[in-house]
Parts: structure tokens; sequence; C-alpha cells
């Protein structure tokens, strides 16, 4: 840890470390510090409070997400980046911590709204650039309802996640994106996008891997 800001990213990715293994009642400033071998002085010179730390811990995730996606799709079209979306969703639902959750809605119920809304915001922003775009290529139906659309869907996301993560323990991930993929694929895109989406995705053994 060469200066202040790597200490500061160490103690975040510490702390999102245990209350993922742990749970955040169950993990003090002591435990983070312990497992840093810092002092708790350290600690206090970067965060007021646990509270400040889980704040700027979902802030970090939240960022890390977006910069992640926006990586991932460079250079894409919106068939792909529709399906790497839907595996992404997939992914974070897969490693979801129910202990980390219920304890950040239980006990921190004011912070746990405030980055809900913002994650629901990021991510209809990314379904909505995704529609605009395939409209725009020519692939998506063009009388497609963007903000309509966008907002069902993170509706939908939000609202089955628990109902997926339930899937996940009965069949493989492949499966169900396989599933998911030619649902929603189909849903918004038009004879070119149908057409590009089977001679590239559809019925291939690595759907789920592209």
């Amino acid at each position: 840890m060469s200066n202040g800001n790597d200490i500061k990213v160490s103690i975040i990715e510490t702390g999102m470390r245990l209350f993922n293994e742990n749970g955040i009642r169950r993990t003090s400033v002591d435990d983070v510090c312990s497992d840093l071998r810092i002092s708790k002085k350290t600690f206090y010179s970067y965060f007021d409070t646990k509270e400040q730390l889980l704040e700027e811990m979902m802030s970090f995730i939240m960022k890390k997400i977006d910069n992640e996606y926006q990586t991932m799709i460079r250079g894409k079209n919106s068939i792909e980046c529709m399906l790497m979306m839907i595996k992404k969703t997939y992914i974070i639902n897969e490693s979801h911590n129910s202990i980390l959750q219920d304890d950040f809605e239980k006990y921190y119920p004011k912070l746990h709204k405030k980055f809900k809304g913002q994650f629901t915001k990021m991510f209809r922003r990314s379904f909505e650039q995704n529609l605009r775009q395939g409209i725009e290529e020519g692939y998506y139906r063009p009388e497609l309802d963007v903000e309509l659309l966008s907002t069902f869907q993170v509706f939908y996301t939000g609202s089955h996640a628990k109902f997926e993560m339930r899937l996940m323990k009965i069949f493989s991930r492949k499966r169900i994106l396989d599933f998911f993929n030619d649902v929603f694929i189909r849903a918004v895109v038009n004879d070119a996008g149908m057409k590009y989406f089977e001679e590239n995705y559809y019925d291939k053994n690595d759907i789920s891997q592209k």
C-alpha cells in the first residue's frame, strides 16, 4: 500500500470481502483493521464510520460494474450487447449473498434504498441505450416503446431476482441464459435482427459463453 488512495481502496476491498463472508452486522471495524494489519487510527483517517465504509463500498461496486459493462460492449452491436447484458445480470444474481443483502436492507435501510435507486437508474440507462442502438442499426423493431420497455425490464429484473436464483439451483446457468436470450431477443428484434441472431447465436453450443 504505497499511497493514501491504495490504502483506501484496500480498506474498501477488505471490507467488501469480510461483509460478504460474515455479513455487515457481524463484521466490525476491528475485524477490517486486523485483517489489513492497520490501526484503527488509520481506518478513521479515511472513514468516519462503518456506515461510510459501506456507502463508499457500494459506490465502488457500482462504478466497477458500469466500467466493466462499458468496456465489454465497446465495438459490439446491439444484439451482442443485449446478450452480454443478460449474462452479466445472471452472474450478479448467481453471486448474490443473502446475508450481506439482508443486513444491508435491515440495518441500513436509507443507504439500501439510495443505492437500489441508483443501480436501477444505471440498469435502465444501459437497457435504453441498447434499445436505441438496436433501432438505429436496423436490428430492433422501430415501433418499440423504448421508455416503457426499459422501465418494464428494470421492474421485471428486480422483482424476479430471487425466482431466478431458485432456477439456478435446478438448471445450469447456460440453459437458463439460452432460454432468456431467446425470449428477450425475439421480443425486440425485426427480421434482420432475427437473421443475425439465428446465424450467429441461436442453437449454438456456446451461446451463454459469447
